[in-house]
C-alpha cells in the first residue's frame, strides 16, 4: 500500500510537523511503501532522506524532487513533460496549523481523490477557528471558558473601546491568544488593561481573529486523545503536561522548559470520577463533530474541580502516540488504525451521488426556464 505522509506547510507550527512527520515516516515501517510529501513554499518536495529530520536542519530542497499532486497522482518534471511518480493509496497528514490542519489540504486531497487520515473539510476549519469552534462545543453543552473574539481590523480602529468593552464583560486576569494557531504560540496573560493592548497586539501579529478569555488560577491542564479504525473509536489515557508558566507555554511544550525536557504526568493525578468524565467528553467530541483521525482535546480542570474544554486539535503533535501506549496501542497500531478508517471512508463516500440530471439546460435553450434564469 502506497502511504504519501504530508507534513511542513506555511504555518507558524511548521517545524513541529516536521517532527511528527519524520516520526510518522519512521514509524510505519515494514508493509507500506512511504512517500514523503514535504510542504514549502506551496509546493511539494520528496526525497529519501527526508526520513531523517537532520535533513531540515539545513534543508537543501535541490537535493529533493519536486511533485505535483494531480488527478490523483503525483507527477514528476522532465523539461516539458510531467512523468507519473506515484499513486497514494491514503495521504497520513501530520501538517499542525495553517493551510494542512484547516481544512485547505483536506479539500485538495478531496478534490484529487486520495483518502486521507484526517478530520474532514468542514470538522477540520471549524476546530482550527477556536472562536467558531468555542460555539459549537457550548452548542454541545460542554463547560468552555468564557470569552470574547476582538477582530484586528476593530483592534487598530478603536483600540480604547475594544479594550474598554473586554474589560467590562469578562474578568481579569485573562488570556489572549490568537483564533486560528496552536502550540500555544502568540498567547499571553493579561492582568490590567495595559498588558490586555500589549497582549492583543501581539496575538494580531498572527492572526486576524483573537480570542480573548477568563484566565483559571491554580488549574491543571489535562490531554485526552481519541482516534478510529473505522469500526471503534479507541481513546487514551489522560496526561497532565507540566507547565513552568501561568500556563502550558511553546517552550514547556517542545523545547523542554526550564529543566530542558517538557514534563508529562501520565496518567493524571487525578480521581477516576474525572478521569472517565475527560474520556467521555473526549469521545463524545470525536463523534459529534464527525472527526476523523486522531484528535486530542485539551481540558482543564480548576482547584475546585470543574472540567472546562480549552481546545480541540485535529493533527495534534507526534499524533499523541504516548497516550495510546499506555493503553497497550502501539504507534503502528494506531497509525495501521487511521489508515484503515481513512479507506472505509472513502469507499462509503464513493456509495453517495455526486451528479444529478435534470431538464434545465435543454430547458433554458428552448426558453422554458423561469424568467430569473432567462436574463
Amino acid at each position: 500500500m502506497n502511504i504519501a505522509v504530508f507534513f511542513g506547510g506555511r504555518s507558524c507550527e511548521h517545524d513541529i510537523s516536521i517532527i511528527t512527520g519524520v516520526q510518522v515516516l519512521n514509524a510505519l515501517g515494514d508493509g507500506y511503501r512511504v512517500l514523503p510529501v514535504y510542504m514549502k513554499d506551496g509546493g511539494f518536495y520528496t526525497s529519501d532522506n527526508m526520513k531523517d529530520v537532520g535533513f531540515f536542519e539545513n534543508p537543501n530542497l535541490k537535493k529533493a524532487t519536486r511533485i505535483w499532486l494531480i488527478d490523483g497522482s503525483f507527477y514528476t518534471r522532465k523539461g516539458m513533460l510531467l512523468l507519473k511518480k506515484e499513486t497514494p493509496d491514503v495521504a497520513l497528514i501530520c501538517c499542525h496549523g495553517g493551510e494542512g490542519e484547516n481544512g485547505v489540504l483536506q479539500g485538495f486531497l478531496e478534490y484529487n481523490g486520495v483518502p486521507y487520515t484526517s478530520a474532514g473539510l468542514i470538522a477540520s476549519s471549524v476546530c482550527m477557528d477556536k472562536s467558531i469552534a468555542k460555539q459549537l462545543l457550548d452548542g454541545l453543552m460542554l463547560n468552555t471558558m468564557p470569552s470574547i473574539t476582538v477582530s484586528r481590523g476593530d483592534f487598530e480602529k478603536n483600540t480604547n473601546d475594544v479594550i474598554r468593552h473586554v474589560s467590562t464583560f469578562l474578568e481579569y486576569p485573562l488570556i489572549v491568544k490568537p483564533s486560528g494557531l496552536g502550540s500555544s504560540i502568540g498567547i499571553k496573560k493579561a492582568r490590567t488593561e495595559d498588558e490586555l493592548k500589549a497582549a492583543i497586539e501581539v496575538a494580531a501579529k498572527f492572526d486576524e481573529k483573537i480570542i480573548v478569555e477568563n484566565a483559571l488560577e491554580n488549574f491543571k491542564e489535562l490531554n485526552c486523545a481519541a482516534y478510529s479504525d473505522g469500526r471503534n473509536v479507541y481513546v487514551s489515557e489522560v496526561e497532565s503536561p507540566v507547565s513552568w508558566h501561568d500556563f502550558l507555554s511553546f517552550d514547556d511544550k517542545y523545547s523542554g522548559g526550564k529543566n530542558g525536557g517538557g514534563k508529562r504526568e501520565i496518567p493524571a493525578n487525578i480521581p477516576d470520577e474525572i478521569r472517565d468524565n475527560v474520556k467521555g467528553i473526549t469521545k463524545r467530541i470525536y463523534e459529534d463533530l464527525d472527526i476523523s483521525g486522531v484528535v486530542r482535546v485539551d481540558f482543564l480542570l480548576s482547584d475546585d474541580k470543574k472540567l472546562f474544554v480549552n481546545e480541540v486539535n485535529t493533527v495534534p503533535g507526534s499524533m499523541a502516540f504516548y497516550l495510546f501506549e499506555p493503553e497497550g496501542i502501539s504507534f503502528r497500531t494506531m497509525l495501521d488504525g487511521i489508515i484503515a478508517a481513512a479507506i472505509i471512508r472513502k469507499k462509503e463516500a464513493r456509495k453517495s451521488r455526486l451528479y444529478f440530471d435534470s431538464d434545465v439546460i435543454r430547458n433554458f435553450m428552448r426558453g422554458k426556464s423561469p424568467k430569473h434564469l432567462q436574463k
